[in-house]
């Protein structure tokens, strides 16, 4: 059985009438959207940051740092966000802000940092 129609959930500021499938966007906030988020790289997610700090993470921490039983696939800044490294004039690029996890365990980790769609609150 189909699921019902909702009103589009929008972008920032933007408020939108069309009618998509629930939990989801129309085209047109979907690309608005993205634009306003940048591409990974223009986020600092760029060579420097697979070879110094991604690579260097998972080498420290081969097993995930949380649950201790999956291979760390991710390489997840921790205690602090990139975001708040870069505001702080750090290098979010050490290897020594990062920590190794599986990927359920980012996943659940991302999820509780940085909520979004039906789970923002």
């Amino acid at each position: 059985m189909p699921r019902a129609g909702k009103v589009c959930t929008g972008t920032r500021g933007v408020r939108c009438t069309e009618v998509v499938p629930a939990g989801t966007r129309c085209p047109a906030c979907t690309r608005r959207a993205e634009e306003q988020r940048g591409s990974a790289r223009a986020r600092g997610y760029d060579h420097r940051h697979e070879t110094r700090f991604r690579r260097a993470v998972l080498e420290l921490h081969p097993i995930c740092q949380l649950c201790g039983r999956d291979v760390a696939v991710h390489a997840d800044h921790h205690p602090v966000d990139r975001r708040t490294l870069v505001l702080r004039g750090e290098d979010p690029n050490d290897p020594r802000h990062g920590r190794g996890l599986c990927a359920s365990c980012h996943s659940a980790e991302t999820a509780k940092a940085q909520p979004g769609g039906w789970n923002r609150r």
